[in-house]
């Protein structure tokens, strides 16, 4: 019992200092330049440093949250590669359905666009992943094992998307969303836990959020893009596609990603699935 408390102290311990912090440095952020790409490397930035302490206090590195690990480059690709699957799937599904049409849309230079684009889901992906894949997961596991510790991050991910701004959005359809992303909370657990690094998860959500908002034009977690390269317009059963949450709402999305991450655990199934390491 202890052991658990203790645990569980350490996780939400860890998990408010990293947002309270990240809070301060992105309101702070914004008061000298209201830009999306300074905010999301404050709140990067707040991610790294709560860990860096609390891997500090254990007498270990920060890399042992999931950075280090025996192929790093290959688990990122793979994940690049399955995250690109997952929303161009959905898309092609949508096509083939005639639920979705889009026209070019963009109205900026294209270099300087793309990027910005990948910068900053460069930045969103090591967040997020690091916030909820990295220390969090791990101390969970150890105390608790994978099973609840995949659960409990994964309905905390979903959770922390309630707070997107979604003015016109059905309170049901956002509920319903977030709990659907709570879902790919708990597949990135599972893959993160399967290759035992944050190299796959990171790779997955960073061509996910790249593609869904930055070139499908896809409502991301409820949130219009008005600046993607496509501007889309999805029709269809909403709780196949999500409707104005986007895709990530839908249950087509969900069983592509599904999927996928089962994919990845039969793939390292000589080590899927294991307790993360502690690192040094």
């Amino acid at each position: 019992m202890q052991k658990h408390t203790v645990a569980i102290g350490k996780v939400v311990g860890f998990l408010v200092f990293a947002l309270a912090l990240g809070w301060l440095l992105a309101r702070g952020v914004r008061l000298v330049a209201p830009s999306m790409l300074l905010v999301e490397g404050a709140l990067a930035a707040a991610a790294l440093t709560a860990s860096w302490a609390a891997t500090r206090l254990e007498g270990r590195s920060l890399a042992s949250v999931g950075f280090v690990e025996r192929t790093p480059a290959r688990h990122l690709a793979v994940g690049l590669a399955l995250g690109t699957l997952i929303v161009g799937g959905s898309a092609a599904v949508f096509t083939s359905f005639g639920w979705y049409k889009a026209k070019l849309g963009l109205s900026e230079p294209l270099v300087p666009w793309a990027l910005a684009a990948v910068v900053l889901c460069a930045l969103v992906a090591l967040f997020e992943e690091t916030l909820f894949r990295g220390y969090a997961l791990q101390t969970a596991a150890r105390s608790f094992g994978n099973t609840r510790a995949i659960i409990a991050t994964g309905v905390l991910f979903g959770a922390l998307h309630l707070v997107n701004p979604t003015p016109g959005l059905p309170g049901w359809l956002k509920l319903v969303g977030c709990a659907c992303v709570a879902s790919y909370g708990m597949l990135a657990a599972i893959a993160r836990l399967a290759t035992n690094g944050l190299w796959l998860p990171m790779g997955m959500h960073f061509a996910w959020n790249l593609l869904e908002e930055f070139v499908f034009g896809f409502a991301d977690s409820g949130v219009p893009s008005p600046d993607a390269l496509l501007h889309a317009t999805v029709t269809g059963p909403v709780l196949l596609t999500g409707g104005d949450f986007g895709p990530e709402g839908g249950l087509i999305m969900l069983v592509l990603a599904g999927v996928a991450v089962m994919l990845i655990v039969a793939a390292e199934r000589g080590g899927a699935m294991s307790e993360p390491s502690r690192g040094t």
